[in-house]
């Protein structure tokens, strides 16, 4: 970009969301970190050389893989390593502030917890009647299995039933704090 040309906020709006995207697909996949940095090491070459902002953009893009994303979603996301846990909570802490309308803003803070619906061990009757071994297996760590939730009510909701589960997550007068888990609530079983 010329240097005597600053960008409108709509640009830098599409520039954070375009290189946010082909940076996360990077991270979905288990791409390596010097992998997923070419992504912001070719961002910053090409706005240094005076590139216009859509070569800027197309930069970027040239980074991404929308199919390889999608076919991560099918593998297990969940990994217990302190690196995949903060990934996770930044995705899904995205995913909820997209559920945001752009009138207020949220800030997020306090013990931010991964609960599992679908518990990580101690199948009681309840979860064995509705999962094979093999299903839990299966569903565990999919992005679909995983929800925000504070760190308190983690430890509470722990291996309970679906409908113990609602009840920790509604907990405080029937507020939930990400918008998220609150859709979770919605569903009878």
């Amino acid at each position: 970009m010329d240097k005597d040309k600053s960008i409108a906020k709509k640009q830098f709006k599409e520039f954070v969301q375009v290189f946010e995207k082909c940076y996360m697909h990077g991270w979905f996949k288990k791409q390596v970190r010097s992998k997923r940095e070419m992504v912001c090491f070719s961002a910053l070459v090409a706005i240094n050389t005076g590139k216009r902002f859509q070569d800027i953009i197309d930069v970027i893009k040239d980074h991404g893989d929308n199919e390889g994303f999608i076919s991560s979603l099918d593998e297990d996301i969940y990994e217990p390593s302190p690196n995949r846990v903060n990934f996770l909570k930044a995705v899904l802490i995205r995913m909820d502030q997209e559920m945001q309308d752009d009138s207020v803003y949220k800030t997020y803070h306090g013990r931010i917890t991964i609960e599992h619906v679908l518990p990580q061990r101690s199948l009681n009757d309840y979860w064995r009647a509705r999962f094979t071994d093999k299903e839990h297996a299966e569903w565990l760590h999919k992005l679909g299995n995983l929800a925000l939730i504070s760190g308190t009510k983690n430890s509470e909701a722990q291996n309970s039933s679906f409908d113990k589960k609602k009840e920790v997550y509604e907990k405080n007068n029937k507020k939930v704090s990400f918008d998220i888990t609150k859709g979770i609530c919605d569903y009878p079983d």
